[in-house]
């Protein structure tokens, strides 16, 4: 409904949509099991939450992958800094004992007024960002 509502107002109130998702997190589940996958979870969720604005939307997607709309007057700009910062505090987050640090690739795609663009093709476009992240090496950002 956020992203309905988004959508249709983006001419007044510009957003990037950020498509968040977490690098190699089956094998924490794998290897330190699904309690050790929660922590990392809820660890990720308290990441997005320090470091989004109170106006901005965050949704856990499903599994490891999270969504958020960043109202910005430059989302481009604003969302590129606010990821950065994201995967920054998800690399201080352990899934326990020894299991090394979590990153995240992030895919960002930006609003605008331009009638073409439909909402799925938004969403479309913030994936296929996230995959140019996780091809670039992972624990990136992509716009």
């Amino acid at each position: 409904m956020a992203f309905s509502r988004a959508f249709d107002q983006r001419d007044k109130r510009p957003f990037a949509l950020v498509h968040l998702d977490l690098d190699h997190f089956k094998n924490i589940n794998d290897e330190f099991g699904h309690a050790a996958g929660d922590r990392v979870l809820v660890g990720v969720a308290s990441a997005l939450a320090s470091e989004v604005r109170s106006g901005d939307r965050v949704c856990r997607a499903g599994g490891d992958e999270f969504l958020a709309l960043i109202f910005a007057d430059w989302p481009a700009a604003d969302s590129l800094n606010i990821c950065k910062r994201i995967i920054g505090r998800i690399g201080s987050v352990e899934a326990g004992p020894g299991s090394g640090r979590i990153s995240a690739s992030i895919g960002i795609a930006v609003s605008d007024s331009k009638p073409a663009v439909l909402p799925h093709q938004l969403f479309e476009l913030a994936d296929a960002a996230l995959y140019r992240a996780k091809i670039s090496g992972r624990g990136r950002v992509a716009l």
